[in-house]
């Protein structure tokens, strides 16, 4: 006996215990009782009793003896289902009769009369025990029999119990019922009356209340109603567009009511009106990114496609798209996304997809974010269009000019541009000029300006309640105080910066904030704890390939590590970084690592330089620990030779340590 599938009574094995005979006489007395309407003693059947009707109940609903005659006469029904002869139904045709009053005549009770009217036959013809019913009986207790045994069919006798049960209600409670469906959320009580009000449906109170009795929908003690959640497919598909429509029209009304704006959305995209669907989403994406609906968003975006949208729509939501994709920390989805937008025709829009495009894009590659910012910088001098977008290009590229070509100048030509557009009314553009401000004496080492800048952002900052400006704020004035010998106070609000990052999932000023604790630690002389901090730092930038700051935490660990007298260890993190400074190409921490080679004794100079096949090594052995001859050549495409030459080098350079023999040789990185 196998039942793989389904829930196994103790009737089941009674059931499957008896012959095809008695299996026949079984099911000709159930269809009898369903005639009759004799649903108790339906009920009492072992038909009744088996898996085949057990499976059909709502998970908690009460079992009553005529629920389970119903649901066993719609297991009938199923069976009978799969004597159809074909698609086309017909009253006349010889091999439709026996389905035609098995279902008709013993299921849905039809008079013999009109039935004998349809199939053009006597009543007497009908009524007589003849050879083709007994046939028919024979074969749906062979087909019941089969699924018990092996029951394949789980969810078709499901749906059709599901038929039955929608059946039996009232045209009223069948169009609630239907209503409820196109809610994927639980639904306060008041806002049903709201949007059944709007439909102009009829009063809900006693239908609801039967369809909360017989367990067709829920209802919970905070209020809310919703349909189980196993019939809502089934009731999706019978909603048809011209009750679907107003339907999800007035939900999205009820919705923008209550500032559930995704929610809002959602509906009036199903309504079929995508440009309104997107509307309330452009207009509302700060709210919902505080209200911290990021995964609901994101989900929702990947619905919408470009037909039905105006080129405007569907930009601002790629751009939107792509910041969603950012606060997730997926940066090759935020390029994608932000990269649909460039061709925007309107020159705001536009200005904002380069704005955001170049932002990510100088995680990867500065020269070219560089190039991105100058394009879209120059278009807009070009018209003399003073929009706030191109203060805010102008703030981004100062930032580039100091942390990658260290262009104060530059730099602060920006930022004068950016002044003469940027006023207090725009608070978000305002602060991030004021942080940028705050770099720039930071930089020219005018640090009670720098700090003086950065205590007017915070306020802002919380009152807008923007997150990453409170946490860059919080940043800033840690790496201010630091700066100006105020270390302890410093260490304060890294540590914020630090505690908001972690909440808020960000992860990149998570490293930034342990790479500045480093710091305090380290000019507070507590070198143990500087060190731990930048190898949390560096762990977490090797984690999201952002190699742009392992040089600079690189540097950091190698001096730490000089200064207490581990020089294998500092030279290990010197070279790395000087590695990965000459990949990357940043000129500056090239010069800054020289710099500190000749500053403490027993360093090494600085004057080889890798192979790019050596340094793609190194950044596999960052990632999986460990590299083996193997893997190098497959990763190089070289021979067995020229990989262990260039690991050699790599060990005679004290980047990499051979460990293991024969076969199970491999190279990590040295751990003291």
């Amino acid at each position: 006996m196998t039942q793989l599938l389904g829930v196994l009574t103790v009737n089941d094995a009674i059931l499957l215990a008896l012959s095809p005979g008695e299996w026949t006489k079984l099911v000709k007395e159930a269809f009898y009782c369903c005639r009759d309407g004799r649903w108790l003693d339906l009920a009492n059947s072992l038909l009744a009793q088996s898996s085949l009707v057990e499976v059909c109940f709502l998970d908690g609903e009460p079992i009553t003896g005529g629920l389970r005659g119903r649901l066993t006469q719609s297991l009938l029904h199923w069976a009978v289902d799969q004597l159809r002869p074909g698609e086309a139904h017909s009253w006349l045709s010889e091999s439709w009769s026996a389905y035609n009053i098995l279902l008709y005549f013993f299921l849905e009770r039809k008079p013999l009369a009109a039935l004998a009217e349809k199939m053009a036959l006597a009543e007497d013809t009908i009524s007589a025990t003849s050879r083709r019913r007994g046939e028919a009986f024979a074969a749906v207790a062979g087909h019941l029999q089969r699924e018990l045994v092996n029951p394949r069919d789980i969810d078709g006798r499901r749906q059709r119990a599901l038929t039955a049960r929608y059946q039996s209600l009232a045209q009223e409670a069948q169009d609630l019922l239907r209503l409820l469906s196109i809610f994927r959320h639980p639904l306060l009580l008041d806002g049903l009356y709201q949007v059944a009000g709007r439909m102009k449906v009829a009063s809900i109170q006693p239908y609801l209340q039967l369809l909360v009795e017989t367990h067709l929908v829920l209802f919970q003690t905070e209020g809310e109603i919703s349909v189980r959640p196993e019939i809502r497919p089934y009731l999706q598909r019978l909603l048809i567009p011209d009750e679907r429509r107003p339907w999800h029209q007035a939900a999205g009304e009820y919705y923008l009511k209550e500032r559930n704006y995704v929610e809002s959305a959602y509906h009036w995209r199903l309504a079929g009106t995508a440009e309104r669907a997107a509307t309330v989403l452009l207009e509302h994406d700060e709210e919902i990114l505080h209200a911290r609906q990021i995964e609901e968003l994101a989900t929702l975006l990947t619905e919408f496609k470009r037909a039905g949208l105006s080129q405007t729509a569907w930009c601002r939501l790629k751009i939107l798209s792509g910041r969603l994709a950012e606060v997730r920390q997926d940066i090759e989805t935020a390029l994608a996304e932000f990269d649909q937008a460039l061709g925007a025709t309107d020159l705001q829009i536009k200005a904002e997809a380069y704005y955001h495009y170049a932002r990510v894009l100088k995680h990867r590659n500065v020269a070219e974010a560089m190039a991105y910012y100058n394009a879209i910088i120059q278009q807009l001098e070009q018209r003399q269009a003073r929009l706030t977008i191109l203060a805010q290009l102008y703030v981004a590229r100062a930032w580039l000019f100091f942390h990658e070509q260290h262009d104060l100048d530059r730099a602060a030509l920006d930022l004068q541009r950016a002044d003469k557009l940027t006023g207090r009314q725009h608070p978000e553009s305002w602060a991030e000029l004021q942080l940028a401000w705050s770099q720039y004496h930071t930089f020219r080492k005018n640090l009670d300006q720098a700090g003086e800048h950065l205590l007017q952002i915070l306020p802002i900052a919380r009152e807008l309640r923007d997150v990453n400006l409170v946490l860059k704020s919080l940043y800033n004035l840690g790496q201010n105080y630091d700066e100006a010998g105020q270390h302890e106070r410093g260490l304060f609000y890294l540590q914020e910066c630090w505690k908001l990052a972690r909440e808020v999932g960000n992860r990149r000023l998570e490293g930034a904030a342990n790479k500045g604790i480093g710091s305090c630690y380290f000019r507070l002389a507590r070198l143990p704890e500087a060190i731990d901090y930048y190898l949390k730092a560096q762990r977490i930038f090797v984690e999201m390939g952002e190699q742009a700051w392992l040089p600079a935490i690189d540097y950091d660990l190698a001096e730490a590590y000089a200064v207490t007298g581990a020089l294998s260890q500092a030279n290990r993190f010197l070279a790395e970084g000087w590695a990965t400074a000459l990949a990357l190409e940043q000129e500056r921490w090239q010069r800054e690592l020289i710099e500190l080679a000749s500053k403490y004794p027993g360093l090494r100079p600085l004057h080889v330089v890798l192979h790019p096949r050596q340094l793609s090594a190194l950044d596999y052995v960052r990632q999986h620990g460990q590299v083996t001859n193997k893997t190098y050549r497959e990763l190089a495409g070289i021979s067995p030779k020229q990989a262990e030459r260039d690991l050699a080098g790599l060990v005679d350079k004290g980047l990499l340590v051979k460990a293991g023999d024969g076969r199970a040789t491999h190279y990590v990185i040295k751990v003291e």
